[in-house]
């Protein structure tokens, strides 16, 4: 094992979803067994996940794994925990530059639906926004 005391990450990964996830026939965190039968998988070899033993499952594992216990692939194999938040904020970062281009701003806004109110031409008053008082 590559990893700390702890196991693999994906393990403490597992085992934090494991916790924070609730049988319906007991309320209370899947067992090994139940994780087990409910993903086609040995109780063995659940608890040598459980256990952080194995670095990574194969892809098909980590899928059963993840929809048995209602969470996402990245949950259990995704990026390591804070790098999601620094990697929403690249992209925000690059949406911000690229919406400076005025081109790509307004093919935007045109898609949104919505107008570029800082480029638009002054709109004459209708006839019913008039509020003149009456003659």
């Amino acid at each position: 094992m590559s990893e700390s005391a702890g196991g693999s990450i994906f393990g403490t990964r597992l085992r934090v979803i494991v916790e924070q996830s609730r049988s319906p026939q007991t309320g209370k965190p899947y067992t090994a067994r139940e994780i087990a039968e409910g993903t086609g998988m040995s109780d063995t070899y659940v608890r040598v996940l459980l256990r952080g033993e194995v670095e990574m499952p194969s892809a098909a594992r980590v899928q059963k794994l993840a929809w048995f216990l209602s969470a996402t692939v990245d949950d259990l194999a995704g990026a390591p925990v804070g790098s999601s938040e620094q990697a929403s904020n690249d992209v925000d970062a690059e949406l911000q530059r690229a919406l400076s281009d005025p081109r790509i701003k307004a093919m935007a806004l045109r898609a949104s639906g919505l107008e570029d109110r800082e480029n638009a031409a002054p709109q004459p008053p209708r006839d019913d926004d008039d509020t003149s008082p009456p003659a």
